[in-house]
């Protein structure tokens, strides 16, 4: 029987329990060595495969209050930035479990972490910061070695360096395709300009890059091979109806609301009609649609991309006046039909007055066979829009693929706005930790005094900020050694060293790649700990380390500045705002 019920987060044993457990399950998914989650409703249904945030958080189904909240936090922080949904809820659900187990009360707390993250905040910020590195695209070196460690960092898609290495350069060159000419484009795009489509049951190799839109066409069947298309064409007079520049084009509708006759652009309502009312208004939405379609065909229309269903009657005319049209495109690849054709969407048949302004255009129609599907590939001079075409032989392992697709795309986009990269692998972690140990220690006494707390709990609270960091980097590595730090860079370095340096056999490179420096000098270098200690020691050696920048590193780790920088921000605002939930009430079954 349903009832209410009311805990307290502080001292509710089962709240620490599940967020421990949630954090555990989160945490196991981390890095390219991470478990995959198979995840299936209560009460049955689909059952996902996946080790990656952007699948897993949507999926799962959560009663706690408090894991909503993060959850919710977390998947909103993905629809933004799309990256590092894994390390914002693990670093969050950290700092709430070890918080609930110190002696300080929620408000000193909150305080002191909001002090701590925008101290990083700043660093972070610097312009002459040893932390990022500049993502220059006229290297594509550096973007492909972002793209290869978002891709390589998906356990579940299993690829091998070859695989993993063409995969990198297809996203990239897409990317860089996609890009609009300025000269070109009036106003801003609506979509990414990729647009991914995934094919089962066909190996990565025959992933491939499509210059246009290739939508699903089961009018025509796969079997009868590749057919020549006969669609209406009509003159392009060019810019501002120049008749020197006429070309032949082919000109589109891009229809969002039903032409199935189903009323539900009439009535919104529900009420008691006689049969000859019924058919008297079944007639009248006939004629409208009927009226529609003869204005597009007076408009020299040839092609008609409907959202939604199209009636039999109105296919039936339009296969007579040698109209093209394809039903149920669906809503995701509206805004890419949009920048290819520069149609505006028509959401209303009753209305036909302004159709005119809001047809679009496309240079060609082509008839395609992609994986014994029939498709239609729809190109325009100028566009920028293209089709990444990503093929895997299972439907999960390619879902996961396509999420990482998307992943990078929108890490390359933000890059355009913010050209900054951060090391991977943990070291941007294992750095900004070091830093802010340093920096806070510093001026121990000007924040005792600001947030009126002692310098003990401020240590404290910095031992349990900095163990978050610290364990993320351990979930990402996953085999049972040590990680060390130098005291030169901050980065971390793994030890046995089991990969090649691309330097010679007495050089050892950190976990991202970036730094080398000889083997003799690890033996001096501090471990990371694992766990939260109010012990600072000095990192700092009799005789400095040599580090060697490696920049040319053929593994390089990189990780996207913005959404690691976001993700650090609001796992600490979700931590602050969860631990200062006093009481919350909950469904009880």
């Amino acid at each position: 029987m349903e009832r209410m019920e009311t805990s307290q987060v502080s001292t509710y044993k089962t709240s620490q329990q599940t967020v421990l457990k949630f954090y555990n399950l989160l945490k196991a998914c981390a890095g390219p060595l991470g478990a995959f989650h198979m995840l299936r409703n209560g009460c049955g249904g689909h059952v996902t495969l996946t080790s990656t945030s952007s699948r897993l958080i949507p999926v799962m189904s959560l009663s706690r209050p408090e894991l909503k909240l993060v959850a919710s936090s977390v998947q909103s922080h993905l629809n933004q930035y799309g990256d590092c949904g894994l390390f914002m809820a693990c670093s969050s659900l950290y700092l709430i479990k070890a918080s609930l187990q110190l002696d300080i009360d929620v408000a000193t707390l909150s305080s002191l972490y909001e002090v701590f993250v925008q101290t990083l905040d700043t660093y972070m910020t610097l312009p002459d910061s040893d932390l990022w590195i500049k993502a220059d695209f006229t290297k594509l070196d550096v973007l492909i070695a972002y793209v290869r460690s978002v891709v390589r960092s998906k356990s579940f898609a299993t690829l091998n360096d070859h695989e993993c290495e063409n995969i990198s350069q297809l996203i990239v060159t897409a990317f860089v395709e996609s890009i609009p000419l300025s000269h070109v484009v009036a106003q801003g795009p609506i979509s990414n300009g990729v647009f991914v489509l995934g094919l089962e049951k066909r190996h990565i190799k025959e992933s491939c890059l499509h210059h246009g839109l290739i939508i699903e066409y089961s009018e025509l069947s796969s079997l009868k091979g590749i057919v020549q298309l006969s669609v209406k064409t009509a003159k392009d007079f060019g810019v501002a109806g120049d008749k020197t520049l006429m070309n032949v084009c082919i000109k589109v509708a891009l229809v969002t609301c039903s032409l199935s006759g189903d009323l539900e652009e009439i009535i919104d309502a529900v009420y008691e009609v006689t049969q000859k009312n019924c058919d008297d208004l079944q007639n009248m939405i006939m004629g409208r649609m009927m009226a529609f379609s003869e204005e597009l065909e007076r408009l020299n229309v040839g092609l008609v991309l409907c959202q939604k269903v199209i009636h039999p009657e109105l296919k039936t005319l339009f296969s007579s006046k040698g109209i093209l049209y394809v039903e149920r495109t669906g809503l995701q690849i509206i805004p890419y039909l949009q920048d290819l054709t520069g149609a505006e969407p028509i959401a209303s048949f009753i209305q036909i007055s302004g159709i005119r302004d809001k047809i679009g255009k496309v240079t060609t129609v082509e008839h395609l066979i992609l994986a014994e599907k029939s498709f239609l590939l729809l190109t325009r001079t100028q566009s920028s829009v293209v089709t990444l075409v990503i093929c895997e032989q299972w439907e999960e392992r390619l879902s996961e693929l396509k999420a990482s697709v998307r992943t990078v795309l929108t890490g390359l986009h933000s890059l355009v706005k913010v050209q900054k990269l951060l090391p991977g692998g943990g070291c941007w972690q294992s750095h900004c930790a070091y830093q802010l140990k340093s920096k806070i220690t510093t001026k121990m006494k000007e924040i005792s005094k600001e947030v009126s707390c002692s310098n003990g709990q401020v240590l404290s609270a910095l031992s349990v900020f900095l163990a978050s960091l610290h364990n993320w980097v351990y979930a990402i590595h996953k085999d049972p050694v040590q990680l060390l730090v130098d005291p030169v860079s901050y980065h971390c370095w793994k030890l046995p060293e089991t990969s090649l340096s691309p330097l010679s056999s007495d050089y050892t490179h950190c976990c991202c790649g970036m730094k080398s420096a000889p083997k003799s000098c690890m033996e001096n270098f501090p471990i990371i700990p694992r766990h939260e200690s109010a012990s600072f020691q000095s990192v700092a050696l009799d005789q400095p380390a040599e580090i060697i920048n490696n920049s040319l590193h053929p593994k390089l780790v990189l990780d996207n500045y913005l959404a690691s920088k976001e993700a650090l921000l609001r796992s600490v605002f979700t931590a602050g705002l969860v631990l200062s939930i006093d009481t919350y009430i909950f469904e009880k079954y």
